[in-house]
């Protein structure tokens, strides 16, 4: 992995300004998320025609980890950032614009370019989780309501001294999600996505982080975390629960959207599935509000 992240703080302030520009519900507009996949990428940050360009390199090339950010998104700077990877790639064709939003498309023609939508991100209401009321969330009340008749709990803040104990959770979690589910890419995902929660639970004072733990019995048996993306967007960037505990994902969903720390915002955006059925269908039974289309775009 590529030790980079701490090199990227030095340029925090201009990239979430430009980020700010964009005022985008997705969850790659935030500098947490760039930071949390700097282990596995060099980023490089450059000004083409006044927009900010995010370009992410490993061992296999160089592409674009957003579209160009700032007002003069066009064909003259879209051109150079494809020149701009080819001269890394080569003959490689993974030169490309990941986390696209639709609000992007139509500055990429039919004609020249390619596009792959990716699997959409999951956005609620937050009052909807927080009051879990009517008939639509009957079911995850009867399972809210099971897990506090039924656990010694308590609901607390993140600190560093629980921060071996979320991993070793995020583990068994993880071992509990890939049980014959068949899908290498997702599983590959939760792999890497171990490391990204160890980095950003390592920097989460830092970063700005909104992090929450539930302890039953006194031990870690779920943990969430997140970041703001806009002044109405919160993205809960993990949720990690014992899989054996009934209502627990219920509960820790619930009462981080009620906590104080996340009053102001309207949306909560819980991110894509991994490419699992298993996560796909949990996050669809809470209801989402919007799903988010992301797409990769590539010249043909």
């Amino acid at each position: 992995m590529l030790k980079t992240c701490f090199e990227i703080f030095e340029k925090r302030e201009i990239i979430e300004t430009y980020l700010r520009r964009q005022n985008g519900p997705l969850s790659s507009y935030s500098f947490v998320s760039i930071f949390a996949w700097s282990e596995f990428f060099k980023f490089d940050f450059e000004l083409i025609d006044d927009c900010l360009c995010v370009f992410a390199e490993n061992e296999l090339g160089a592409f674009m980890f957003l579209p160009p950010l700032g007002e003069n998104i066009g064909a003259p700077v879209i051109g150079k950032c494809f020149e701009r990877m080819a001269q890394v790639n080569g003959t490689s064709n993974v030169a490309r614009i990941e986390n696209a939003g639709r609000r992007h498309l139509h500055h990429f023609s039919s004609d020249k370019f390619s596009l792959y939508k990716k699997h959409y991100e999951f956005l609620y209401y937050k009052d909807d989780i927080a009051g879990l009321s009517g008939s639509k969330y009957k079911t995850k009340r009867s399972g809210y309501n099971n897990f506090v008749k039924n656990n010694d709990f308590r609901f607390v803040a993140f600190d560093a001294s629980l921060r071996n104990d979320c991993l070793e959770l995020y583990d068994r979690w993880a071992l509990g999600r890939k049980s014959g589910s068949g899908q290498e890419a997702g599983d590959q995902m939760l792999d890497e996505c171990r490391e990204v929660n160890r980095l950003l639970l390592d920097n989460s004072e830092d970063l700005g982080l909104i992090a929450r733990v539930v302890l039953i019995d006194g031990k870690v048996s779920a943990y969430t975390f997140g970041f703001e993306v806009t002044d109405q967007v919160f993205c809960v960037f993990s949720e990690i629960v014992d899989l054996d505990v009934k209502g627990l994902s219920v509960f820790i969903f619930n009462e981080f959207c009620k906590d104080r720390d996340l009053k102001q915002y309207k949306f909560i955006n819980v991110m894509d599935d991994f490419e699992l059925e298993n996560i796909g269908r949990t996050k669809m039974s809470f209801n989402p509000a919007v799903l988010l289309d992301s797409y990769s775009i590539s010249l043909k």
